[in-house]
């Protein structure tokens, strides 16, 4: 609802409380991060952030087609 760096901090914070395991809930929430910092005009941050993200043990098509947007976005930014 506009509060994108508020969003973005929870965000960050969720991440840091994952457990290592959580790998699924990990690449989501990094997606969001990225997502989030797109939308504040952070493009460095997001590419920090995206090329992070590790999908290769998540089987989540919503979670690769979110990642695919970003990297979509990075690319003609």
């Amino acid at each position: 609802m506009g509060h994108l760096a508020a969003a973005e901090t929870a965000t960050a914070q969720a991440l840091t409380l994952l457990e290592p395991g959580l790998r699924r809930s990990r690449a989501y929430y990094s997606v969001q991060l990225a997502e989030l910092q797109i939308a504040q005009g952070n493009t460095e941050g997001a590419r920090t952030t995206a090329a992070a993200i590790d999908t290769t043990q998540v089987s989540s098509q919503s979670i690769t087609s979110r990642l695919a947007a970003v990297c979509h976005t990075l690319a003609t930014a």
